[in-house]
């Protein structure tokens, strides 16, 4: 038996015992060594493939999120944005934003 038969099994057997608690959570967060193993598996298998094929594609994506990101305000201390993806990172505040000119004066 091959390694790719043990993980479908050890899967297998992880989404009965999840399916009957609540299959919301299926793979929320990864407590369980199962979890993790597979977590670590997928990442191995899909190693080549993203390295050669979808790595380029994705960094450019990363790329573009950041500038849309970066198009709006962010707030310099907590790192959240107007225009962000994740709804913990998002400036929720409604009031005009004030900015002020600094002038640095260095003496030698």
């Amino acid at each position: 038996m091959g390694l790719s038969f043990r993980m479908k099994c050890f899967v297998k057997n992880l989404f009965v015992v999840q399916y009957n608690k609540s299959l919301y959570n299926f793979f929320y967060r990864t407590e369980s060594v199962v979890e993790k193993l597979l977590a670590n598996w997928l990442s191995l298998c899909m190693y080549r493939y993203l390295r050669e094929a979808a790595g380029s594609s994705l960094y450019t994506l990363y790329q573009a999120i950041k500038v849309q990101v970066d198009k709006g305000p962010v707030d310099c201390f907590t790192c959240e944005a107007r225009y962000s993806l994740s709804e913990d990172r998002l400036l929720r505040t409604e009031k005009q934003l004030e900015y002020s000119v600094l002038v640095l004066i260095h003496k030698q």
